[in-house]
């Protein structure tokens, strides 16, 4: 039976108290060993720890990639960031406050604008067969209930009429009980 790749990198990450004890262990090892290797070529053993630490390397670099390999870095550092962010606002309560008031207010504005944007733009138009639509202009001397009653072509109809830029008058009066606009 084969893993799949994904579990075999999170495997380290949730073992990695063990995982890290492990580098750490063969790291010391390496050193060991070449410490005993400079010690047989004659040098003294303040002289022969150093220069297997020289040989070796940077132990916090080797422990990083080493970590790198295993896959979840990411993982690591979101964690690392996390555990930090909590600390810090576990130490001024007041800013923890105003820090959660600033995220809400900016997720429910987020919300709210993507909820406009995806009613006005995004969405499909409420009708059947939108790509059937078309638009009628510059008719002349035709009112839309006379185009409505009168045509065969069409199946349905709408009228709309943008905004006018200066407000009209309308007088509104009551003639026998009738609402009569002028």
């Amino acid at each position: 039976m084969t893993w799949p790749l994904w579990l075999c990198r999170l495997l380290p990450y949730l073992g990695r108290c063990q995982a890290d004890a492990d580098v750490e262990e063969e790291l010391r090892l390496h050193l060991e060993l070449e410490r005993e290797r400079q010690r047989e070529a004659g040098a003294e053993e303040g002289e022969a720890r150093r220069a297997a630490r020289r040989t070796l390397g940077n132990a916090v670099l080797i422990r990083e990639r080493t970590r790198d390999v295993w896959g979840w870095r990411w993982l690591d550092d979101l964690a690392r960031d996390v555990r930090h962010a909590v600390r810090g606002l576990r130490r001024s309560p007041g800013h923890a406050a105003t820090v959660v008031v600033v995220l809400a207010l900016g997720i429910g504005a987020s919300t709210a604008t993507f909820s406009v944007v995806y009613a006005v733009l995004l969405s499909p138009l409420p009708y059947p067969e939108p790509e059937r639509i078309v638009s009628v202009r510059g008719l002349t001397n035709v009112t839309f209930p006379g185009l409505r009653d009168d045509t065969q072509t069409f199946e349905h109809l709408a009228a709309y009429s943008p905004p006018r830029r200066f407000a009209w008058r309308v007088e509104m009066a009551t003639r026998k009980g009738t609402l009569v606009a002028t």
